[in-house]
């Protein structure tokens, strides 16, 4: 299985962090089991492991603790996710995120 999920980076970022940087780190990894969640369940997959491996596999592609800030379409991003139907968002090409997850992780 190949995800994209696009991050953004913010360059120039002055601030070290904080409560934005915690609550992106978390959102990040919330977007991950979404999207694995839906991946398990649009591809049928029975496998007691399924989802451990795709996070695994997933986690590589965007460092979650390099989060430091959530887009506007946060919220809109997971709910499409685990929403839209899987001809929509699975299709036999690979995995389509929505619109919303554009850019909805910023580094």
């Amino acid at each position: 299985m190949v995800f994209v999920v696009l991050v953004a980076t913010t360059a120039g970022w002055a601030a070290c962090g904080g409560d934005d940087a915690m609550e992106a780190q978390e959102g990040c990894r919330e977007l991950v089991t979404a999207i694995c969640q839906r991946g398990v369940q649009c591809n049928r997959d029975t496998r007691a492991e399924a989802q451990t491996l795709c996070e695994q596999s997933i986690a590589t592609q965007f460092d979650c603790g390099q989060a430091k800030k959530l887009a506007d379409s946060f919220d809109r991003c997971v709910s499409e996710v685990r929403s839209f139907q899987c001809a929509v968002i699975w299709p036999s090409s690979g995995p389509m995120l929505p619109a919303s997850c554009q850019k909805v992780v910023l580094r």
